[in-house]
C-alpha cells in the first residue's frame, strides 16, 4: 500500500474511524518498509557476494553456513520432503528398537530366571550329595 493509497483509503472510512483507518494504513506501511529493508540488505548481500549457491551436487552443507543460501524452489522443496520423510522413517524406527528393547529384555528376565532355577537346583543337589 502507498501512501496515498493509505490516504484514500483513510478518507473513505467514516470521520470517526478515520483516526484507527489512518492507524492501520501506518501499521500496514511500516510492515512493509521493514520486509523491503530486509529485501535490500539480501540483494546487498548477493550484490557483495555474500550468499552461498546451491549446487545440489552433495558438496553442499548449507546448515554449516551463517549467510544465505539461494537454491531452485524444486530443490528446496525436494529438501523439504526428504526431511519429512525422514522424520517419519525415524519415529517409525524409535517405535521398533522400543518394541525389540521391550521384547528381549521380557525374553532375557525369562532366560535369567531359567538359568537362576537351573543353578539353585544344581547347587540343592550338590547340597544333598554331601
Amino acid at each position: 500500500m502507498t501512501i496515498d493509497e493509505a490516504m484514500d483509503y483513510a478518507k473513505g472510512v467514516p470521520k470517526a474511524y478515520q483516526s484507527v483507518a489512518a492507524n492501520d494504513a501506518v501499521v500496514t506501511l511500516a510492515a512493509e518498509v521493514e520486509r523491503l529493508r530486509a529485501e535490500n540488505k539480501t540483494l546487498c548481500r548477493i550484490e557483495k557476494g555474500e550468499v552461498w549457491y546451491y549446487g545440489d551436487d552433495g558438496n553442499d552443507y548449507p546448515e554449516s553456513l551463517g549467510c544465505p543460501v539461494i537454491m531452485e524452489p524444486g530443490v528446496l522443496r525436494r529438501l523439504l520432503a526428504d526431511n519429512e520423510r525422514l522424520r517419519g522413517e525415524n519415529e517409525r524406527l524409535k517405535k521398533k528398537i522400543k518394541h525389540c528393547e521391550t521384547k528381549y529384555t521380557s525374553k532375557c528376565a525369562t532366560y535369567a530366571g531359567s538359568i537362576f532355577c537351573m543353578m539353585f537346583l544344581m547347587r540343592k543337589a550338590a547340597a544333598s550329595d554331601d
